[in-house]
């Protein structure tokens, strides 16, 4: 039995909207907990002992070297620095503010060493992915020239100010685009009322005698296809798949059918249709769009019961072309 439906899909997008929305707040607060956080909130840099806090840690950097020892796709940078047991690499980005104020301050971190949040990275255990490809055996090439400086370097492990940065800002990008997507479907939710009122009121206005009484619409209908969700009533097509729909045949110049298929791979995973009805105003063609119920390969061929229908009743109408 059709029911009158006003608020079909106004409850279930406020409820996606709702979920999305909270997701959003949630990176917003760790973006924030991340910005406002300071170094004794982070345990200690204890070379491959170290136990990170969301994959960061702390350390307090004594010394810096004058360059760079390495360098990372061109797009990042490996320094020396000392901690208080030995030496480990720190990975930043290019012209890095921070690095730049270690270098100024290069003579003073010996007794006053800065601190730093970094990103703990681990090339034994950890992603070859996320870390630096072949970082442990570049090093231990590099430090033959310096035994001296390799007896307490860190060869599996490596520290990162622009992974800690990436990952700050990463949070806050995430954050926005669900604050996007729950405004998207905020809107949504309004246009689909809105939009299915105007259809319910365009109906009544056309057919006051069904008025408050849509149910008998399928009884007294001259087509229906009940699998499709689609009905012909009088002068109009009017689909009920999700919503409510109608158009006007005599103002129709031409109806066709759109599938809309989402893949995996190779395979459909999802097909939607939608019935095309293009109608000339001012001399203009204006689409609108009716959506029914795809019932999978076959949909295409049991839509013809329903041109063949309109071809009979309305023949000046252009189908499926």
């Amino acid at each position: 039995m059709l029911k009158e439906k006003r608020n079909k899909g106004f409850v279930a997008n406020l409820v996606v909207a709702a979920i999305v929305l909270t997701c959003s707040i949630a990176f917003f607060v760790y973006h924030q907990s991340l910005s406002s956080s300071k170094p004794a909130d982070f345990p200690a840099f204890n070379s491959e002992a170290t136990q990170p806090k969301n994959g960061l840690v702390s350390i307090d950097v004594y010394g810096i070297s004058k360059r760079p020892i390495a360098k990372v796709d061109n797009k990042t940078e490996i320094w020396l620095v000392a901690y208080q047991k030995g030496y480990v690499g720190l990975q930043a980005d290019k012209n890095d503010k921070t690095i730049k104020k270690l270098q100024n301050k290069a003579e003073q971190l010996k007794n006053k060493p800065e601190k730093l949040v970094v990103k703990f990275y681990n090339v034994r255990t950890g992603s070859t992915k996320k870390t630096i490809k072949n970082y442990s055996g570049y090093m231990r090439n590099f430090f033959l020239r310096y035994p001296k400086f390799s007896r307490y370097f860190s060869f599996n492990t490596y520290l990162s100010l622009s992974g800690a940065k990436s990952d700050n800002l990463f949070t806050l990008l995430i954050g926005i685009v669900c604050l996007g997507i729950a405004l998207f479907f905020l809107g949504n939710a309004f246009f689909v009322r809105k939009k299915i009122n105007q259809a319910y009121d365009d109906f009544y206005q056309e057919y006051p005698e069904l008025q408050g009484n849509v149910e008998h619409l399928l009884s007294e209908a001259q087509f229906h296809d009940a699998e499709l969700q689609i009905v012909i009533y009088k002068n109009h097509l009017i689909t009920y798949y999700k919503g409510f729909a109608i158009t006007d045949l005599r103002q129709t110049v031409q109806l066709y059918h759109h599938i809309l298929k989402t893949y995996s791979g190779f395979f459909v995973t999802n097909r939607q249709s939608t019935l095309i009805a293009i109608h000339m105003q001012d001399g203009k063609q204006k689409k609108q769009r009716l959506a029914f119920k795809n019932t999978g390969k076959h949909t295409d061929e049991q839509l013809q019961s329903t041109f063949a229908y309109i071809n009979d009743h309305f023949p000046t109408i252009i189908l499926g072309v």
